[in-house]
């Protein structure tokens, strides 16, 4: 348990639940909706799932090495750095200095490849050391473990907002490094996560890797993995992100976002969409 006050009632009078839903209403209207949602920091995403918002579980879905990492890791810089919010990135695939490669690279604009390999120019050093000095003024905590299942990462998590209790997201990265063998655990884990959100009133941003195949007649990629309709069903949100796209097509929604301090060029994403449809 975080505190009394997150399970403090289980029913409300209509009158009290009418009057907290139209306070929200208003700070959207104001624009002072930071205590229930947060922005992503791309535009066009934001106004397709009207950002962040606590509670929810948002889904990002993709081929491994289409860049959700990445991705995540600017989600986590937009808040972090430019709307000065708390973000908890847990990576369930890096080691801590791993994780750090990818967010001085995203930060500084730094290709990784070239951190890894040392090929590191006099300009690059500049922007390295830059970066580092933002990312350690800025109200990010990593978390970087091996955790075995869903509900020890829970565990951790819960830790993590008693001492953080001005914690506005929380980023996972990836579903698929924890001890889920089967379907039915898949979906389980995905239910703990969902009911994780409503219980700490977060946004949690989840990453899974799901498999796709490519039909070269038509020139279009579509999703083939048995899993998606259980992200789908738990999920708040879920969106896809295809690097090797440069326009894709889903049943009711069209996205396209540029770059934010990072190489990755362009990310395209649709709004819980069962079978997405992408153009290659």
């Amino acid at each position: 348990m975080i505190n009394n006050n997150h399970r403090e009632k289980v029913f409300k009078d209509i009158k009290e639940s009418i009057s907290d839903t139209f306070s929200h209403i208003e700070t959207f209207y104001t624009g002072t909706f930071g205590k229930f949602k947060v922005h992503t920091g791309y535009k066009e995403i934001d106004h397709l799932i009207s950002g962040l918002h606590s509670g929810d579980l948002i889904s990002i879905v993709g081929n491994s090495g289409t860049g959700k990492t990445t991705f995540l890791v600017n989600i986590a810089m937009n808040i972090a750095m430019e709307a000065k919010q708390e973000v908890a990135f847990m990576s369930l695939q890096h080691l801590p200095d791993q994780l750090g490669f990818n967010f001085l690279a995203v930060v500084g604009n730094v290709v990784i490849r070239d951190i890894i390999r040392g090929y590191i120019r006099v300009a690059e050093w500049h922007k390295l050391t830059k970066a580092a000095c933002e990312l350690m003024g800025s109200p990010l905590i990593i978390g970087c473990a091996p955790f075995n299942s869903v509900k020890h990462l829970i565990d951790e998590v819960r830790k993590i907002r008693q001492t953080k209790q001005q914690l506005k997201l929380l980023i996972v990265d990836s579903l698929g490094m924890l001890q889920l063998h089967d379907r039915k655990e898949y979906a389980e884990g995905l239910r703990l996560l969902k009911q994780a959100a409503m219980e700490l009133q977060l946004p949690i941003l989840l990453s899974c890797t799901v498999k796709t195949k490519s039909f070269k007649k038509d020139n279009k990629t579509v999703i083939r993995d048995a899993r998606y309709d259980v992200i789908d069903t738990y999920s708040d949100t879920a969106m896809m992100i295809n690097l090797k796209s440069s326009d894709f097509t889903v049943p009711h929604s069209r996205s396209k976002c540029n770059k934010s301090r990072s190489d990755l060029e362009r990310c395209f994403v649709g709004q819980a969409f069962p079978g997405p449809v992408v153009n290659q």
